[in-house]
């Protein structure tokens, strides 16, 4: 099983994308209270302000068997804090989170692949109030995935098939091992992408050394603890040693 400071590392590098695109989902909860409550599962169009938080659940897969073999299979969850603020305990589905980093949460542990809606627990503090929230939209979850891809070659289509995923923007990725990457995003549900050769022209050669990669994400943001918080669901699966020619 890959190491949880790597499951960490990947969560929050794609929060901090997320983050920059400041990109707000239209599907909004607006309960709100500065005591303890649960939200219920209702929508509405009202468009929210700026968040000043991310709590975020992510589900992680890949091809790689252990020698028990069981799938290497695991999920991790991370709450941000603009302004480096202790917001108290904070508990995904009970499993109490650690503050570091001076703006993060991070479980010490490893979580399992969540399924449903995650439930979210603060007990509040630096201006922001205590809630509980259970998220209006489920974690996409999409594990053993199986692409058959091992070779990408360059100077024609690749083709990407898979089980249906749902989720509100859906990304494929070629990586290369130096990091180069041919990506697209799509919405809503997807049964593959085909990458063509003007797409991946940044792309370089390498024997088993690069990585294709299909991520899922939903998001809503909600006036919880008297705050705007953004809630991100997501589900990413890897497979590793492919080759570029």
């Amino acid at each position: 099983m890959k190491k949880l400071f790597s499951a960490i590392t990947i969560c929050i590098v794609a929060s901090l994308i997320i983050m920059a695109c400041k990109k707000s989902s239209s599907t909004t909860s607006t309960s709100s209270t500065t005591t303890s409550t649960t939200s219920t599962s209702s929508t509405t169009n009202v468009v929210l302000g700026p968040y000043v938080a991310q709590l975020q659940v992510n589900n992680q897969f890949d091809d790689n068997t252990l020698s028990t073999g069981t799938k290497d299979s695991t999920s991790s969850a991370a709450t941000i804090i603009f302004g480096a603020l202790n917001i108290g305990t904070v508990s995904l589905n009970n499993t109490v989170l650690t503050f570091s980093y001076t703006s993060y949460y991070i479980p010490t542990g490893v979580i399992a692949p969540v399924r449903g809606k995650p439930t979210w627990q603060v007990t509040g503090g630096s201006g922001f109030g205590a809630f509980t929230y259970t998220t209006v939209k489920s974690v996409p979850y999409f594990g053993d995935l199986h692409v058959s891809t091992s070779t990408v070659t360059r100077s024609g289509n690749v083709v990407i098939t898979h089980p249906v995923i749902y989720a509100d923007s859906i990304r494929y990725s070629i990586i290369d091992n130096n990091s180069n990457m041919a990506t697209k995003v799509v919405g809503n549900s997807s049964t593959g992408f085909t990458f063509t050769p003007a797409m991946m022209t940044a792309l370089g050669a390498t024997n088993s050394g690069a990585s294709i990669q299909i991520s899922g994400s939903v998001n809503e943001n909600s006036l919880q603890g008297g705050k705007v918080i953004s809630f991100q669901n997501g589900c990413s699966y890897n497979k590793y040693g492919i080759t570029i020619n």
